[in-house]
């Protein structure tokens, strides 16, 4: 299967891809909504409620456009690097938990609906998450180290 017929298939089997696709498939995260499937040897998520896909994605775009001085990147419009993609997933995710953890001392389960669910009750939309405090831990994220080539 070449890249364009795959690229076609998917999106035609996939019509609400899960914002958070590269954090799952790097089992950095995991979410209650996410449906995993196969697609020639490749691993994908789709999400299973649209309105929680349209959160996840008002709640990712306006961490990238906080963070892009964080993640180097001038206009975050469009899909960024790998490496950073998943410092801006993994670390918002991260960011968003130990705040919630702050406001009354409860550790939170990885799950990104329902980070963002008790996240957006707490302060009234994922929009009005006070990003300024989660950058540090996009900044912190450390991806997988590369393993040593000999």
């Amino acid at each position: 299967m070449d890249e364009n017929e795959f690229r076609s298939t998917y999106h035609s089997i996939n019509e609400t891809r899960c914002v958070f696709e590269k954090g799952l498939n790097a089992r950095r995260c995991e979410c209650r909504r996410a449906r995993h499937f196969l697609l020639a040897g490749r691993e994908g998520y789709r999400c299973t409620e649209r309105l929680r896909q349209e959160r996840c994605t008002r709640y990712l775009d306006a961490l990238r456009h906080q963070a892009r001085f964080t993640l180097g990147v001038p206009d975050p419009q469009g899909p960024l690097p790998h490496n950073k993609e998943i410092r801006a997933q993994i670390g918002g995710l991260e960011g968003v938990r130990r705040l919630l953890s702050a406001s009354d001392g409860a550790e939170r389960a990885f799950d990104v609906d329902a980070l963002l669910s008790e996240a957006e009750q707490v302060f009234g939309s994922v929009e009005a998450i006070p990003f300024d405090a989660l950058l540090p831990d996009v900044a912190a994220f450390q991806g997988r180290r590369r393993s040593g080539r000999r």
